[in-house]
């Protein structure tokens, strides 16, 4: 098996997939640094995503609640 194919076998093992041991050291040192980069950047990604759903959560919070004051201010 390739090293690609072994890589993809054990996706879902994130940062910590085994790498083949018949693989040459440089090989193996540089899809080590390969893997962590790609955690990693994957990781980033999903928290910038998570930080900006935070944002519009809160910037629509602060929408409606600021229409709900409003309202409430004329009825009373």
């Amino acid at each position: 098996a390739t090293l690609m194919q072994s890589l993809l076998e054990h996706k879902d093992q994130l940062a910590g997939i085994a790498l083949p041991a018949d693989l040459p050291a440089a090989s193996a040192q540089a899809a080590r640094e390969a893997i962590g980069t790609a955690y990693v950047a994957g990781f980033r990604a999903v928290m910038a995503v998570c930080a900006a759903l935070c944002v519009f959560g809160a910037i629509g919070a602060l929408l409606l609640v600021g229409r709900a004051s409003k309202g409430a201010s004329r009825e009373a």
